[in-house]
């Protein structure tokens, strides 16, 4: 299973989950394999998700971590691989407002909350070139530990016979738009993940531009190991909403945009993020020594679901479509009116403006045919892949009810 960590866990701990993978791949892998038998090994580390608590104060300065935030941040360890300064370019819009016109509040409210989380980090660029090297440099150490699994399947004899897949859950803003971390927004740095396959039987090195998302990888990897359509339904007991883009590894880089599927589908989903003020109220009550819990009934304090924290997005390959409603005004917008009214709404052309800095939404009325086409793919990727989005996803919370389409206040 996963380690569940928080500061530093993926320096901490990665060297010991990559030495349990080996350790598997010694005790199970080779032995299975001796025995015809099939195996399969899902090694999850946790970097670079050090980024997260990463603290862009020098030793000294209180600026970021005040001594009274929500959680723990912390400086680079004092380790070789931590010493490496990369002098990565910052991105361009790094000072981009938060409440620059055509963005929505979850931007700032976002903001705010990790605010109180982790800390608030000023735009100067010396705080930030040390964010990219920390960032940068636990992408390193977690290759590292990558290498000692792939090393090992090679000295096993077994690279010729094993699929390896990488991936990862979601990416990080590291200051782009003004952000960090991941959160209610659909940006590249947030949501364009690496998807990486080596297969014995097909020749590496090659980029493929096909549209394709985590929901793919299950029916996939199945389709490589033999599974017919069938038989993964039977698996699964259901159909697999996901697309099998197996038949494209033999030749990916003549693959069309569209070979897989014609659009991407991203949520975002959060009670957390939704409201800035309840993490406030918990992180001067933590900093107090006071119990959390009865700081928030003690001001009589609920988290205000009405803010648009939630998200829906689809990627065509160009366009880029997002709305942003609240958790308890879920809807299904049939028309522009409904859409608007309900809805934070983005849309970007990525092949145009492809730091999504226009926000082609703000015009309603001269990109109407987009806007609504866009909806349209959208909410066929929702019906597809998620069925009836009803806010099942969502928590138990006394006295809200997700599935509620909308209020009519």
């Amino acid at each position: 299973g996963d380690v569940l960590t928080h500061t530093l866990g993926g320096y901490k701990h990665d060297h010991m989950i990559a030495g349990s993978a080996v350790s598997w791949l010694r005790d199970k892998g080779r032995p299975l394999a001796d025995e015809g038998t099939p195996w399969s090994l899902f090694v999850s580390l946790v970097n670079p998700h050090d980024i997260m608590y990463f603290n862009t104060d020098l030793p000294g300065e209180n600026v970021q971590d005040t001594g009274k935030l929500l959680m723990v941040s912390s400086r680079a360890p004092k380790h070789p691989l931590y010493e490496k300064r990369w002098n990565a370019p910052l991105p361009g819009n790094l000072r981009q407002p938060l409440d620059a016109p055509g963005r929505p509040p979850a931007h700032g409210e976002f903001n705010r909350a990790w605010g109180y989380t982790l800390g608030s980090v000023p735009t100067e660029a010396a705080r930030w070139d040390r964010f990219s090297d920390f960032y940068l440099n636990s992408i390193r150490a977690a290759d590292l530990e990558l290498t000692r699994i792939l090393d090992e399947l090679d000295v096993l004899g077994l690279a010729d016979n094993t699929v390896v897949v990488f991936t990862s859950d979601h990416g990080e803003m590291g200051g782009a738009h003004g952000l960090r971390g991941k959160g209610p927004f659909a940006y590249e740095e947030a949501i364009h993940l690496p998807l990486i396959i080596s297969h014995p039987e097909v020749q590496g090195g090659r980029d493929c531009a096909a549209l394709t998302g985590h929901i793919d990888i299950v029916p996939s990897i199945l389709s490589m190991c033999g599974v017919d359509a069938g038989r993964r339904a039977e698996f699964a007991g259901r159909e697999l909403p996901g697309k099998d883009f197996s038949a494209i590894l033999a030749s990916p880089g003549t693959a069309d945009v569209h070979a897989v599927r014609d659009s991407v589908l991203f949520t975002y989903s959060g009670i957390s993020t939704n409201d800035s003020e309840l993490i406030r109220i918990i992180a001067e009550a933590r900093a107090a020594g006071q119990d959390p819990k009865a700081a928030v009934q003690k001001a009589g304090y609920r988290p205000n679901m009405k803010k648009r924290g939630s998200l829906r997005t689809v990627f065509d390959g160009r366009h880029k479509f997002t709305r942003y409603f609240s958790p308890m005004e879920r809807n299904r917008p049939v028309s522009l009116d409904d859409l608007f009214r309900w809805n934070d709404v983005e849309l970007f052309d990525l092949q145009t403006d492809p730091g999504e800095m226009t926000n082609l939404a703000a015009d309603r009325k001269g990109n109407a045919a987009l806007i609504t086409a866009m909806n349209d793919k959208l909410e066929a990727a929702i019906k597809a892949e998620i069925g009836v989005d009803d806010g099942r996803e969502m928590p138990r919370v006394e006295g809200i009810e997700w599935s509620i389409d909308r209020l009519d206040l």
